[in-house]
């Protein structure tokens, strides 16, 4: 019982930290974007391409961590029957 309950918690806390990676990984190059528009002074220019390659950056990591997710969920056509 305890192995399992620690191998639930393991893959939660797995989980947590890699949908926190992927939020930073999407934020930070908008902010970084923000920040060279103010020293460089080209407007909105660096922000929004710092959030559009930031949006596909999560986007892309978000599929790969369905996709790895997939083949562990069960099936619940056969739990019916």
């Amino acid at each position: 019982m305890a192995g399992s309950r620690r191998s639930t918690i393991a893959r939660a806390h797995r989980l947590a930290s890699r949908c926190v990676s992927i939020a930073i990984g999407m934020l930070v190059p908008g902010f970084l974007g923000y920040w060279l528009d103010g020293r460089l002074g080209s407007g909105p220019v660096l922000l929004l391409l710092g959030f559009a390659f930031g949006f596909t950056y999560g986007l892309w990591q978000l599929i790969n961590l369905a996709k790895q997710r997939e083949p562990s969920q069960p099936n619940n056509e056969q739990d019916a029957e």
